[in-house]
């Protein structure tokens, strides 16, 4: 069932410019190079190839393609391998993308000069331009659940691509996949799932460890990660920070629109402050690994990517960014109530998916991720350090 969003219809003159505006910059990128990579090594801003680490922000359909081996749960309970995923993708088809469109990744594919970075596990010897790792609901710690989703996490995804750099020596030789990993791009971004299933939901965690020792068991895997892709010949690397999770529908309704804390006839906040402080923490720590990392590894390239700042920013201000609506979602949302389910059958569907900052219970529209995409290429401190993707790849 689609329906429009209430507060559509009373849209003012000014909102209604504000998202025409919003839909004409995605307009540029909408013909897009085709979804499959050819078998070819060049991209036109500086990157040799583009790799991708992470969760369901930039799944470009890893998740659709592994076997189910959760126990006690249906497979796939919650999945993106239907409509209205990818109803606004270049072919109109869900993908296994967690949006509407495209993600942070496909968008910095294409201002590299890439076609969209192809899901690893669909083709694994199209690797040439690069390829993507991501998978939903991965990871930095590799901690197994008994009533889990398949899924890859950081550890399983290095070592995939310890795979790809054997396939690219067997097929440029040693010193040309040397030179093709080392003038590549790894992007990195992972730690939302480990934060707020693994602490912030998790009181007997909290109980047994200090924010402090929590951030330091993920930042001591994370930093062995990436140090394993500098020794697989890694050199350019960007991380990703963990966006306001705080502010994520789901996570909003349950501790803000839940009542958790707060007084009767109280106001209640844009977003949930106290989860987004273990964010902001475990965010310092991953900005002093980078630092360090730097640091050990001169002959290379640190970059921090901060989401957070600009997600609490865009959910609390939405008309600057061209939004009308900041933490309701376009899928899932009805009768003032987010759910965790997002399909034609039984939620409510927005007509503009662009006016939203949120697509669904947990990922962002491609509307937004867009405003992200521009950010990481484009922006300047403190979004970006020590400087943007665009002046990484010049070097």
């Amino acid at each position: 069932m689609r329906t429009s969003c209430v507060l559509s219809r009373m849209m003012t003159p000014m909102a209604m410019l504000v998202a025409k505006l919003v839909i004409m910059q995605l307009m540029p990128l909408q013909v897009a190079s085709g979804v499959e990579n050819p078998d070819t090594t060049s991209g036109a801003n500086g990157f040799d190839a583009f790799f991708v680490f992470g969760d369901s922000l930039l799944d470009p359909g890893n998740r659709d393609l592994l076997q189910p081996t959760a126990i006690g749960l249906p497979f796939p309970l919650i999945d993106a391998h239907h409509l209205p995923y990818g109803r606004d993708f270049v072919t109109h088809e869900p993908t296994g993308r967690f949006c509407n469109g495209r993600i942070v990744s496909d968008f910095l594919a294409s201002f590299m000069g890439f076609p969209f970075t192809p899901p690893y596990l669909k083709d694994k010897s199209n690797i040439l331009q690069g390829c993507s790792f991501a998978n939903s609901g991965s990871k930095i710690m590799n901690k197994i659940s008994r009533y889990q989703f398949p899924r890859l996490n950081f550890i399983d995804q290095v070592r995939l691509f310890g795979d790809v750099q054997q396939q690219l020596q067997s097929r440029l030789g040693a010193d040309g996949a040397a030179y093709l990993i080392s003038r590549s791009l790894f992007l990195t971004a992972l730690g939302s799932n480990d934060v707020m299933a693994d602490y912030i939901l998790n009181p007997v965690q909290r109980a047994k460890l200090t924010r402090q020792a929590f951030y330091q068991t993920l930042i001591a895997t994370y930093a062995q990660m990436l140090q394993e892709l500098y020794r697989l010949g890694a050199r350019k690397f960007a991380v990703v920070t963990v966006p306001a999770v705080g502010c994520i529908p789901a996570l909003r309704a349950l501790l803000v629109d839940g009542g958790a804390g707060q007084r009767l006839g109280a106001p209640l906040p844009i977003c949930a402050d106290g989860a987004n402080e273990i964010v902001n923490g475990f965010n310092a720590a991953l900005g002093q690994m980078v630092n360090q990392l730097q640091a050990d590894y001169p002959d290379s390239r640190f970059l921090l990517l901060d989401t957070f700042k600009i997600t609490v920013d865009a959910v609390t201000y939405p008309m600057k960014y061209g939004f009308l609506y900041g933490f309701q979602p376009c899928c899932g949302y009805t009768e003032n109530r987010v759910i965790p389910v997002c399909n034609n059958r039984s939620t409510a569907v927005c007509e503009m998916a662009a006016e939203h900052v949120f697509w669904d219970f947990a990922h962002p529209t491609e509307a937004f991720n867009l405003v992200l995409a521009r950010t990481f290429w484009e922006g300047s401190s403190p979004n970006v350090y020590p400087m943007n993707l665009q002046e990484l790849a010049r070097i």
